[in-house]
């Protein structure tokens, strides 16, 4: 299920499957600014160009890229593991 993957080592999840576009940046960006150096956070995304952008808005916070899948459930989404840069 969503935040077990990876042996339960996701701290933080965020849904943004419902979120336009500039908003879910946004709240990817704030969370992951409150995050601690080592935490990870599931991002679950329905819009392709969010995903795309997300990692231009992170791009100097990002330490490691867990997880980027496409899951097809009632509708297509995806998930995305990121891990918070140490120091």
């Amino acid at each position: 299920t969503i935040g077990e993957r990876l042996d339960g080592k996701i701290k933080h999840n965020l849904d943004l499957r419902e979120t336009i576009h500039p908003l879910a940046l946004l709240k990817a960006k704030k969370a992951f600014r409150e995050m601690e150096p080592g935490d990870t956070l599931e991002i679950l995304i329905g819009d392709p160009e969010t995903r795309m952008d997300l990692f231009r808005v992170l791009t100097d916070d990002v330490q490691e890229v867990l997880c980027q899948e496409e899951v097809q459930e009632d509708c297509l989404f995806y998930r995305i593991q990121l891990a918070k840069q140490i120091g």
